[in-house]
């Protein structure tokens, strides 16, 4: 052994921890451990932007619910007009259809009329084929009206006049408690089924009252 030269005999051997690492194995950066874990404050700023977007859904969806409400608001609205305007529509019609059926059921009332009026001045000894005939007649024109949509009024004697459902042809002086009532009805009324609207009032004799004493001599303004 020269100068300078070491023995390494004796000499204790090298820890295992003080062993070189193994070129073949890389050590992990610093940076690296612990990548799979959030770091610190990521979990309440994920739960804030949660927060944030459903605040933001909740008030679309407010949004949505507002713009439908307003639809259906709106919806509604025109459909009452378009109900309003059906309604005004079909009065037009039944008002022109009333126009044009008036005359014809005035016509075919007086008709009627005539007949029965033709079966009561028939004498009572005229023959029974006469009278049936003309009630045949009378109840044929009653059919035909019928059949034009429109029916009878009923109207009785001891009823009160109504001028939207009675004409009077003449009044007869009575006592008070006749007063402003049917007496006799000469004619029979006819009405539209579907409305109710008055065709042709039904023709009657009215009583009236007439009050003799000196503080009201005049008629009542009622009558």
């Amino acid at each position: 052994m020269t100068v300078g030269e070491t023995s390494t005999e004796g000499a204790p051997a090298p820890a295992e921890d003080d062993a070189p690492d193994d070129p073949g194995t890389p050590v992990p950066a610093a940076a690296e451990v612990g990548a799979g874990e959030p770091p610190d404050g990521s979990a309440a700023d994920l739960l804030a932007a949660v927060l944030v977007e459903l605040t933001a859904l909740r008030t679309r969806l407010d949004e949505l619910t507002e713009q439908r409400r307003r639809d259906e608001a709106r919806a509604e609205a025109r459909e009452k007009v378009i109900a309003h305007q059906r309604d005004e529509l079909d009065a037009l019609r039944a008002e022109r259809r009333g126009t044009h059926l008036r005359p014809l059921v005035v016509s075919l009332q007086k008709l009627r009329a005539e007949l029965l009026a033709e079966v009561d001045d028939l004498a009572p000894d005229a023959t029974h084929g006469l009278a049936a005939s003309f009630t045949y007649y009378a109840d044929d024109v009653a059919a035909l009206l019928e059949r034009c949509g429109v029916e009878r009024l009923p109207t009785e004697a001891g009823e009160l006049f109504d001028p939207a459902l009675h004409t009077a042809t003449r009044s007869v002086e009575v006592d008070a408690p006749q007063h402003r009532r049917i007496l006799t009805v000469v004619s029979e009324g006819w009405a539209e089924t579907t409305s109710g609207r008055v065709l042709a009032p039904a023709k009657v004799v009215v009583g009236r009252h007439i009050r003799t004493d000196r503080t009201d001599q005049e008629e009542p303004t009622d009558g």
